[in-house]
């Protein structure tokens, strides 16, 4: 035999036996009592099951009180830029308006005095 086939056996011996070792070191999520699918199990199983439903509705119960919030969200916002144009609309008029005053017209205007 060829000294790489040998060298090619002993890898794959090693891996083997690394993969062994590591999958005996796993931790296991299954009840301490009793390891294999007994009824230990089963009903361990349907409790988990049944705590990840309760926490589907929650989640459930969130997104939808989330949505919610977006949608009001996006109601302000549309109403906030609305009134933001109306602000810019009125500034520009009174603008064009304070440009056709002439000096005395303008005087009055920021003394507040009118004769």
């Amino acid at each position: 035999m060829k000294l790489s086939n040998i060298a090619i056996i002993l890898l794959a011996l090693l891996c083997v036996g690394l993969s062994f070792v590591v999958a005996t070191q796993l931790p296991c999520n299954c009840p301490p009592e009793q390891p294999g699918f007994g009824t230990a199990t089963i009903s361990y199983l349907e409790d988990e099951n049944d705590s990840l439903r309760k926490n589907n509705r929650q989640l459930d119960k969130q997104l939808i009180r989330f949505r919610s919030q977006a949608d009001s969200l996006r109601q302000s916002l549309i109403i906030t830029k609305h009134t933001i144009q109306e602000l810019k609309q009125q500034q520009h008029e009174n603008l064009s308006r304070l440009d056709s005053l002439n000096s005395l017209e303008l005087y009055g205007f920021f003394s507040k005095f009118n004769p």
